[in-house]
């Protein structure tokens, strides 16, 4: 249904508390980056950046400037970024403000091109190191401009 609901995991048995409830579409993915900070992502591509002593947004992008539908999610524990997969294969770097850093085109394979969707992102938690897994069972490792396909 859109909504968030956050559990206070000091209380043995504490209910959800009241929810976060902006998106319009499916959650795909809920990262907590920082003490009091949550990435959300839902599939019609649309990111927010929470304060939980807030409740409220304090950025909402929208990630998919190629259309598409966003199918992953990720955000680094120490670094301002996010990445968000697509069914496009495209991964979309953005900043914690939402601005664009780079366009990943996840498609690019050792001997041509693949058209598969990105189902799985993560990101190193030290190194600016991403993998982007495909449902072919296919692995891209990218650094520095550089990546790496593994099967």
């Amino acid at each position: 249904d859109g909504s968030i609901r956050l559990w206070d995991g000091r209380l043995a048995s504490a209910p959800a508390s009241e929810g976060l409830n902006e998106h319009r579409s499916r959650i795909i993915s809920v990262h907590c980056n920082h003490a009091h900070q949550v990435v959300s992502g839902s599939s019609d591509g649309i990111i927010k950046i929470w304060d939980l002593r807030l409740r409220k947004p304090l950025a909402s992008f929208q990630s998919l400037k190629t259309g598409g539908r966003l199918t992953a999610l990720a955000a680094h524990r120490y670094a301002p970024i996010i990445a968000s997969g697509s069914d496009q294969s495209t991964v979309a770097i953005h900043s914690l403000a939402g601005d664009a850093v780079d366009l990943v085109r996840a498609s690019q394979g050792f001997l041509g091109q693949r058209q598969t969707p990105v189902c799985a992102l993560e990101l190193h938690p030290l190194k600016l190191v991403m993998a982007v897994g495909s449902p072919d069972g296919s692995i891209a490792l990218y650094s520095s401009g550089a990546a790496q396909h593994y099967s």
